[in-house]
Protein backbone atom coordinates (compact mmCIF):
# COMPACT_ATOMS: atom_id res chain seq x y z
CA UNK A 1 0.00 0.00 0.00
CA UNK A 2 1.22 3.72 -1.10
CA UNK A 3 0.42 6.43 0.96
CA UNK A 4 0.93 9.86 0.25
CA UNK A 5 1.39 12.31 2.92
CA UNK A 6 1.07 15.71 3.14
CA UNK A 7 -0.47 18.80 5.31
CA UNK A 8 -0.69 22.48 5.69
CA UNK A 9 -2.09 23.44 2.72
CA UNK A 10 -3.39 27.13 3.78
CA UNK A 11 -5.89 27.69 1.19
CA UNK A 12 -7.09 31.17 0.88
CA UNK A 13 -3.33 32.63 2.16
CA UNK A 14 -2.61 35.91 1.19
CA UNK A 15 1.04 37.64 1.92
CA UNK A 16 0.85 41.02 2.46
CA UNK A 17 -2.49 41.59 0.39
CA UNK A 18 -1.30 39.23 -1.92
CA UNK A 19 -3.28 36.39 -3.50
CA UNK A 20 -1.73 33.08 -3.39
CA UNK A 21 -4.21 31.21 -5.54
CA UNK A 22 -1.62 30.69 -8.45
CA UNK A 23 0.49 29.20 -6.76
CA UNK A 24 -1.90 27.05 -4.97
CA UNK A 25 -3.41 25.76 -8.03
CA UNK A 26 0.07 24.57 -9.62
CA UNK A 27 0.70 22.80 -6.48
CA UNK A 28 -2.22 20.98 -6.65
CA UNK A 29 -1.85 20.43 -10.45
CA UNK A 30 1.30 18.63 -9.01
CA UNK A 31 -0.02 16.94 -6.50
CA UNK A 32 -3.39 15.64 -9.09
CA UNK A 33 -0.40 14.11 -11.30
CA UNK A 34 1.92 12.62 -8.27
CA UNK A 35 -1.42 10.68 -6.96
CA UNK A 36 -1.42 8.77 -10.64
CA UNK A 37 1.88 8.48 -11.69
CA UNK A 38 2.75 7.00 -8.24
CA UNK A 39 -0.06 4.87 -8.46
CA UNK A 40 -1.02 6.51 -4.53
CA UNK A 41 -3.71 4.10 -3.21
CA UNK A 42 -4.16 6.52 -0.04
CA UNK A 43 -3.53 10.53 0.06
CA UNK A 44 -3.88 11.72 4.07
CA UNK A 45 -3.88 15.49 4.50
CA UNK A 46 -3.23 16.53 7.90
CA UNK A 47 -4.68 19.81 8.57
CA UNK A 48 -4.85 22.77 8.30
CA UNK A 49 -6.84 23.01 4.37
CA UNK A 50 -8.02 26.33 4.59
CA UNK A 51 -5.74 29.32 6.27
CA UNK A 52 -8.65 30.66 7.83
CA UNK A 53 -12.23 28.92 9.74
CA UNK A 54 -14.30 31.40 6.75
CA UNK A 55 -12.49 30.58 4.02
CA UNK A 56 -13.18 32.37 0.67
CA UNK A 57 -15.44 31.01 -1.89
CA UNK A 58 -12.87 30.58 -4.36
CA UNK A 59 -10.98 28.64 -1.75
CA UNK A 60 -13.50 25.83 -1.21
CA UNK A 61 -13.62 25.75 -4.55
CA UNK A 62 -9.91 25.17 -5.44
CA UNK A 63 -10.35 22.19 -3.12
CA UNK A 64 -13.43 20.79 -4.13
CA UNK A 65 -12.59 21.13 -7.71
CA UNK A 66 -9.42 19.24 -6.66
CA UNK A 67 -10.98 16.39 -5.21
CA UNK A 68 -13.49 15.82 -8.24
CA UNK A 69 -10.82 15.86 -10.84
CA UNK A 70 -8.38 13.26 -8.84
CA UNK A 71 -11.07 10.88 -7.89
CA UNK A 72 -12.05 11.56 -11.88
CA UNK A 73 -8.29 10.15 -12.57
CA UNK A 74 -7.73 7.97 -9.71
CA UNK A 75 -11.11 6.41 -8.86
CA UNK A 76 -9.77 3.80 -6.48
CA UNK A 77 -8.14 6.85 -4.50
CA UNK A 78 -8.74 6.75 -0.47
CA UNK A 79 -8.26 10.10 0.37
CA UNK A 80 -9.14 11.72 3.80
CA UNK A 81 -8.78 14.67 4.88
CA UNK A 82 -8.22 15.81 8.91
CA UNK A 83 -9.26 19.27 10.58
CA UNK A 84 -6.15 21.08 11.82
CA UNK A 85 -6.58 24.31 14.06
CA UNK A 86 -7.25 27.02 11.04
CA UNK A 87 -9.98 25.22 10.14
CA UNK A 88 -13.43 25.12 11.22
CA UNK A 89 -14.87 22.13 11.37
CA UNK A 90 -18.03 22.06 10.21
CA UNK A 91 -17.18 23.79 7.42
CA UNK A 92 -14.86 20.92 6.71
CA UNK A 93 -16.71 18.69 7.49
CA UNK A 94 -20.39 20.36 5.48
CA UNK A 95 -19.74 18.21 1.76
CA UNK A 96 -19.99 15.08 3.46
CA UNK A 97 -22.92 13.52 2.36
CA UNK A 98 -21.11 14.13 -1.55
CA UNK A 99 -17.76 13.40 -0.27
CA UNK A 100 -18.48 10.04 1.01
CA UNK A 101 -19.44 8.45 -2.45
CA UNK A 102 -16.24 9.93 -4.02
CA UNK A 103 -14.03 7.80 -1.17
CA UNK A 104 -13.28 10.71 0.67
CA UNK A 105 -13.62 10.67 4.65
CA UNK A 106 -13.07 13.77 6.13
CA UNK A 107 -12.77 14.19 9.92
CA UNK A 108 -12.64 17.67 11.08
CA UNK A 109 -12.88 17.35 14.96
CA UNK A 110 -12.51 14.80 17.32
CA UNK A 111 -15.89 12.29 16.95
CA UNK A 112 -17.92 11.78 19.72
CA UNK A 113 -20.32 9.46 21.25
CA UNK A 114 -24.00 10.72 20.53
CA UNK A 115 -25.82 10.77 23.64
CA UNK A 116 -27.37 9.04 25.54
CA UNK A 117 -24.06 7.26 25.08
CA UNK A 118 -21.64 7.94 27.88
CA UNK A 119 -19.35 10.79 26.64
CA UNK A 120 -16.20 9.11 25.40
CA UNK A 121 -14.44 9.18 21.51
CA UNK A 122 -16.50 8.10 18.78
CA UNK A 123 -13.41 5.68 17.61
CA UNK A 124 -15.92 3.52 15.19
CA UNK A 125 -15.32 7.13 13.03
CA UNK A 126 -12.00 7.74 13.29
CA UNK A 127 -10.12 4.18 13.26
CA UNK A 128 -9.86 3.67 9.63
CA UNK A 129 -9.33 0.31 7.73
CA UNK A 130 -6.81 1.54 4.62
CA UNK A 131 -6.95 1.24 1.69
CA UNK A 132 -10.27 -0.30 1.85
CA UNK A 133 -12.61 -1.82 4.51
CA UNK A 134 -12.94 -4.95 2.03
CA UNK A 135 -8.76 -5.42 1.81
CA UNK A 136 -7.57 -3.42 4.41
CA UNK A 137 -3.17 -3.76 4.58
CA UNK A 138 -3.29 -1.15 7.88
CA UNK A 139 -5.48 1.12 10.44
CA UNK A 140 -5.69 4.65 10.28
CA UNK A 141 -5.42 6.82 13.47
CA UNK A 142 -7.28 9.46 12.01
CA UNK A 143 -7.04 11.93 14.48
CA UNK A 144 -7.52 15.83 13.85
CA UNK A 145 -6.27 18.62 15.39
CA UNK A 146 -7.56 18.15 19.25
CA UNK A 147 -9.22 21.27 21.11
CA UNK A 148 -9.05 22.11 24.54
CA UNK A 149 -12.67 20.78 25.25
CA UNK A 150 -11.66 17.28 23.04
CA UNK A 151 -8.80 16.97 26.20
CA UNK A 152 -9.92 14.64 29.64
CA UNK A 153 -8.57 16.50 32.80
CA UNK A 154 -6.10 14.65 35.10
CA UNK A 155 -7.17 14.22 38.28
CA UNK A 156 -5.51 14.85 41.64
CA UNK A 157 -3.52 11.85 41.86
CA UNK A 158 0.32 12.07 42.40
CA UNK A 159 1.32 10.90 39.17
CA UNK A 160 -0.64 13.43 37.40
CA UNK A 161 0.90 16.27 40.09
CA UNK A 162 3.55 17.47 37.59
CA UNK A 163 1.86 16.83 33.94
CA UNK A 164 -0.05 19.97 32.57
CA UNK A 165 -3.70 18.99 31.52
CA UNK A 166 -3.42 19.31 27.60
CA UNK A 167 -0.27 16.97 27.88
CA UNK A 168 -1.95 14.77 29.58
CA UNK A 169 -5.28 15.14 27.61
CA UNK A 170 -3.19 14.24 24.37
CA UNK A 171 -1.32 11.60 25.25
CA UNK A 172 -5.07 10.29 26.73
CA UNK A 173 -6.96 10.09 23.79
CA UNK A 174 -3.59 8.36 21.76
CA UNK A 175 -2.94 6.13 24.60
CA UNK A 176 -7.11 4.80 24.02
CA UNK A 177 -6.60 5.07 19.79
CA UNK A 178 -3.77 2.38 20.10
CA UNK A 179 -5.42 0.44 22.30
CA UNK A 180 -8.89 0.24 20.32
CA UNK A 181 -6.88 -0.15 17.17
CA UNK A 182 -5.19 -3.11 18.48
CA UNK A 183 -8.80 -4.61 19.99
CA UNK A 184 -10.68 -3.56 16.73
CA UNK A 185 -7.79 -4.53 14.21
CA UNK A 186 -5.50 -7.13 15.71
CA UNK A 187 -2.10 -7.88 13.59
CA UNK A 188 -2.87 -4.86 11.10
CA UNK A 189 -0.13 -2.16 10.96
CA UNK A 190 -1.00 1.09 12.42
CA UNK A 191 -0.40 4.49 11.30
CA UNK A 192 -1.15 7.56 13.31
CA UNK A 193 -1.83 11.12 12.21
CA UNK A 194 -2.29 14.27 13.86
CA UNK A 195 -1.96 18.40 14.11
CA UNK A 196 0.12 19.70 16.96
CA UNK A 197 3.44 20.65 18.11
CA UNK A 198 5.49 17.88 19.81
CA UNK A 199 8.38 18.13 22.72
CA UNK A 200 10.78 16.72 19.95
CA UNK A 201 11.27 19.07 17.13
CA UNK A 202 14.18 21.56 16.24
CA UNK A 203 12.94 25.18 17.79
CA UNK A 204 15.13 26.91 14.94
CA UNK A 205 12.94 25.40 12.38
CA UNK A 206 9.92 27.30 13.99
CA UNK A 207 8.38 30.22 11.49
CA UNK A 208 7.10 32.81 14.19
CA UNK A 209 5.16 34.28 11.01
CA UNK A 210 3.01 31.77 10.70
CA UNK A 211 3.10 28.79 13.38
CA UNK A 212 2.15 30.17 16.54
CA UNK A 213 2.00 27.82 19.89
CA UNK A 214 -1.24 25.80 20.26
CA UNK A 215 -2.86 23.85 22.76
CA UNK A 216 -1.07 25.80 25.10
CA UNK A 217 2.29 26.46 23.34
CA UNK A 218 5.09 24.13 23.18
CA UNK A 219 5.68 24.50 26.83
CA UNK A 220 2.80 22.15 27.29
CA UNK A 221 3.54 20.32 23.98
CA UNK A 222 3.81 16.20 24.17
CA UNK A 223 6.87 14.23 23.48
CA UNK A 224 6.99 11.71 20.30
CA UNK A 225 7.08 9.27 23.24
CA UNK A 226 3.05 8.84 23.06
CA UNK A 227 3.49 7.13 19.74
CA UNK A 228 4.98 3.84 20.26
CA UNK A 229 8.47 2.24 18.41
CA UNK A 230 6.04 -0.38 16.62
CA UNK A 231 3.88 2.15 14.60
CA UNK A 232 4.36 2.08 11.17
CA UNK A 233 4.41 5.81 10.27
CA UNK A 234 2.88 8.92 12.15
CA UNK A 235 1.76 11.57 9.96
CA UNK A 236 2.02 15.24 11.58
CA UNK A 237 0.90 18.50 10.52
CA UNK A 238 1.27 22.07 11.73
CA UNK A 239 4.81 22.95 11.27
CA UNK A 240 5.44 24.06 7.94
CA UNK A 241 8.94 22.85 7.07
CA UNK A 242 9.21 19.10 6.06
CA UNK A 243 11.20 17.14 8.94
CA UNK A 244 11.49 14.03 11.14
CA UNK A 245 10.96 13.74 14.89
CA UNK A 246 12.90 12.81 17.87
CA UNK A 247 15.35 11.73 14.98
CA UNK A 248 13.00 8.40 14.07
CA UNK A 249 12.85 8.12 9.98
CA UNK A 250 8.74 7.41 10.26
CA UNK A 251 7.52 10.56 12.80
CA UNK A 252 7.33 13.29 10.14
CA UNK A 253 5.73 16.49 9.28
CA UNK A 254 5.21 16.90 5.92
CA UNK A 255 5.24 20.57 5.79
CA UNK A 256 3.85 23.37 4.16
CA UNK A 257 3.45 22.96 -0.07
CA UNK A 258 4.20 26.65 -0.47
CA UNK A 259 6.13 29.21 1.71
CA UNK A 260 3.65 31.29 4.18
CA UNK A 261 6.04 33.86 5.04
CA UNK A 262 9.58 34.59 4.43
CA UNK A 263 11.26 33.08 7.25
CA UNK A 264 10.03 29.96 4.97
CA UNK A 265 11.28 31.06 1.85
CA UNK A 266 14.41 28.44 2.09
CA UNK A 267 12.57 25.42 3.24
CA UNK A 268 12.54 22.34 0.86
CA UNK A 269 9.28 21.72 0.25
CA UNK A 270 7.85 17.91 0.03
CA UNK A 271 5.36 15.16 -0.01
CA UNK A 272 5.92 12.14 1.80
CA UNK A 273 5.12 9.18 -0.05
CA UNK A 274 4.96 5.98 2.63
CA UNK A 275 4.58 2.46 1.61
CA UNK A 276 3.92 -0.18 3.78
CA UNK A 277 5.00 -3.71 3.31
CA UNK A 278 3.17 -6.34 5.37
CA UNK A 279 5.99 -8.98 4.57
CA UNK A 280 9.35 -6.76 4.56
CA UNK A 281 10.62 -3.14 5.10
CA UNK A 282 8.19 -0.02 4.98
CA UNK A 283 10.19 2.32 2.72
CA UNK A 284 10.00 6.51 3.42
CA UNK A 285 10.71 8.83 0.48
CA UNK A 286 10.60 12.22 0.00
CA UNK A 287 8.78 13.96 -3.58
CA UNK A 288 9.96 18.04 -3.78
CA UNK A 289 7.29 20.05 -4.83
CA UNK A 290 8.72 22.83 -7.42
CA UNK A 291 8.45 26.34 -6.63
CA UNK A 292 6.09 28.64 -8.66
CA UNK A 293 6.76 31.88 -7.86
CA UNK A 294 10.27 33.47 -5.90
CA UNK A 295 11.19 34.93 -3.16
CA UNK A 296 13.80 37.50 -3.13
CA UNK A 297 15.69 39.78 -0.45
CA UNK A 298 17.64 42.54 -0.67
CA UNK A 299 20.40 42.08 0.88
CA UNK A 300 20.30 39.12 -0.90
CA UNK A 301 22.41 37.55 1.46
CA UNK A 302 22.27 37.80 5.06
CA UNK A 303 25.32 38.08 7.19
CA UNK A 304 26.61 38.20 10.97
CA UNK A 305 27.26 42.07 10.74
CA UNK A 306 23.94 42.55 10.11
CA UNK A 307 22.28 45.16 12.86
CA UNK A 308 25.52 45.02 14.52
CA UNK A 309 27.15 47.85 13.83
CA UNK A 310 30.37 46.64 12.58
CA UNK A 311 32.37 48.69 10.13
CA UNK A 312 31.35 46.61 7.48
CA UNK A 313 29.17 48.53 4.71
CA UNK A 314 26.81 45.54 4.30
CA UNK A 315 22.96 46.59 4.19
CA UNK A 316 23.90 50.26 3.82
CA UNK A 317 20.55 52.35 2.02
CA UNK A 318 23.48 53.11 -0.69
CA UNK A 319 24.58 49.30 -1.50
CA UNK A 320 20.31 48.47 -1.12
CA UNK A 321 20.03 51.13 -3.86
CA UNK A 322 22.91 49.48 -5.93
CA UNK A 323 20.93 45.81 -5.20
CA UNK A 324 17.63 46.76 -6.57
CA UNK A 325 18.54 49.12 -9.07
CA UNK A 326 20.31 45.49 -10.86
CA UNK A 327 16.95 43.59 -10.09
CA UNK A 328 15.84 42.65 -13.65
CA UNK A 329 12.29 43.90 -14.74
CA UNK A 330 9.33 41.54 -14.72
CA UNK A 331 6.71 43.91 -15.13
CA UNK A 332 5.65 41.88 -17.74
CA UNK A 333 5.22 38.74 -16.33
CA UNK A 334 1.65 37.98 -15.14
CA UNK A 335 1.31 39.69 -12.13
CA UNK A 336 0.21 35.84 -10.03
CA UNK A 337 3.54 35.35 -10.97
CA UNK A 338 5.79 38.22 -10.11
CA UNK A 339 8.32 37.58 -7.50
CA UNK A 340 7.68 38.36 -3.99
CA UNK A 341 10.36 40.84 -2.25
CA UNK A 342 11.76 42.09 1.33
CA UNK A 343 14.21 44.85 1.82
CA UNK A 344 16.21 45.01 4.90
CA UNK A 345 17.95 48.56 5.25
CA UNK A 346 20.40 49.25 7.94
CA UNK A 347 20.75 52.93 9.17
CA UNK A 348 22.35 54.57 11.64
CA UNK A 349 19.83 57.56 12.02
CA UNK A 350 16.17 58.04 10.98
CA UNK A 351 15.49 58.44 7.59
CA UNK A 352 11.58 59.01 7.03
CA UNK A 353 11.29 59.56 3.30
CA UNK A 354 13.63 56.16 3.38
CA UNK A 355 10.84 53.61 2.03
CA UNK A 356 9.37 55.97 -0.35
CA UNK A 357 12.52 56.54 -2.20
CA UNK A 358 13.27 52.44 -2.13
CA UNK A 359 9.52 52.32 -3.55
CA UNK A 360 9.94 54.22 -6.39
CA UNK A 361 13.23 52.68 -7.76
CA UNK A 362 11.45 49.18 -6.92
CA UNK A 363 7.77 50.53 -8.58
CA UNK A 364 9.05 50.17 -12.30
CA UNK A 365 10.34 46.92 -12.07
CA UNK A 366 6.74 44.97 -11.06
CA UNK A 367 7.96 43.34 -7.67
CA UNK A 368 5.40 42.44 -5.35
CA UNK A 369 7.00 44.27 -2.36
CA UNK A 370 6.07 42.43 1.03
CA UNK A 371 8.23 44.31 3.37
CA UNK A 372 10.45 47.48 3.59
CA UNK A 373 12.13 47.06 7.20
CA UNK A 374 14.89 49.33 8.72
CA UNK A 375 17.60 48.14 11.08
CA UNK A 376 19.08 49.78 13.42
CA UNK A 377 22.80 49.25 12.65
CA UNK A 378 24.64 52.03 15.48
CA UNK A 379 23.87 49.19 18.48
CA UNK A 380 26.40 46.73 19.37
CA UNK A 381 24.31 43.33 21.06
CA UNK A 382 27.70 43.22 23.13
CA UNK A 383 26.70 47.07 24.47
CA UNK A 384 23.10 45.72 25.38
CA UNK A 385 23.11 44.50 29.36
CA UNK A 386 19.77 43.41 31.18
CA UNK A 387 20.13 43.61 34.65
CA UNK A 388 20.26 39.95 36.45
CA UNK A 389 16.94 40.61 38.80
CA UNK A 390 14.96 41.24 35.78
CA UNK A 391 13.57 38.51 33.70
CA UNK A 392 14.21 37.64 30.63
CA UNK A 393 11.47 35.63 29.93
CA UNK A 394 7.95 37.32 29.01
CA UNK A 395 5.28 35.37 31.06
CA UNK A 396 1.95 34.01 29.01
CA UNK A 397 -1.45 34.96 30.69
CA UNK A 398 -1.63 30.89 31.49
CA UNK A 399 1.52 31.44 33.58
CA UNK A 400 0.55 34.80 34.68
CA UNK A 401 -2.78 32.82 35.74
CA UNK A 402 -1.26 29.84 37.48
CA UNK A 403 1.14 32.47 39.31
CA UNK A 404 -2.21 34.53 40.57
CA UNK A 405 -3.51 31.11 41.84
CA UNK A 406 -0.60 29.82 43.11
CA UNK A 407 0.18 33.02 45.24
CA UNK A 408 -3.71 33.68 46.53
CA UNK A 409 -4.62 30.20 47.18
CA UNK A 410 -1.57 28.55 47.09
CA UNK A 411 -2.78 25.66 44.87
CA UNK A 412 -3.66 25.05 40.53
CA UNK A 413 -7.16 23.77 39.69
CA UNK A 414 -6.14 21.54 36.91
CA UNK A 415 -9.79 21.85 35.80
CA UNK A 416 -9.60 25.45 36.06
CA UNK A 417 -6.67 25.83 33.94
CA UNK A 418 -8.13 23.72 31.41
CA UNK A 419 -10.99 25.97 31.23
CA UNK A 420 -9.02 29.08 30.63
CA UNK A 421 -7.15 27.09 28.02
CA UNK A 422 -10.24 26.58 26.08
CA UNK A 423 -10.93 30.82 26.07
CA UNK A 424 -8.15 31.37 25.14
CA UNK A 425 -8.00 28.76 22.26
CA UNK A 426 -11.16 30.06 21.14
CA UNK A 427 -9.58 33.89 21.14
CA UNK A 428 -6.87 32.83 19.21
CA UNK A 429 -9.13 31.16 16.55
CA UNK A 430 -11.43 34.24 15.97
CA UNK A 431 -14.28 32.53 17.53
CA UNK A 432 -16.32 33.32 20.69
CA UNK A 433 -15.35 31.27 24.20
Amino acid sequence: MRLLHTSDWHLGHELAGFDRRYEHACFLAFLANTLVTEAVDVLLVTGDLFDVQTPPASAQEMLYRFLVDVHRRAPKLRTILLGGNHDSPARLEAPHPFATPLGITVVGALPKQPAPLPHGVDFARCLLPIPTTEAPEAVLLAIPFLRTIDLPVPGAEAEFANVHATSFGVASIYRQAFAEAARRFPGLPVIASGHMYLLDVNEEDLSLDTERPILGGHQHAVPAAIFPEDVAYVALGHLHKPQRVAKRENVRYSGSPIPLSFTEKNYKHSFVLFDSARSGTDQIRLVPIPRTVEFLAVPAKRKAQLGLGTASAYGTKDLVLEELQKLPDVSKTPDEQRPFLTVTVVLDRPEPGLKEELRKVIAPKGYRVVSIAESAGNIRHDEVRIPENVSRKIPSPRELLRQVLEDKYKSVDPALMALFEEAEQAVHEGEEP
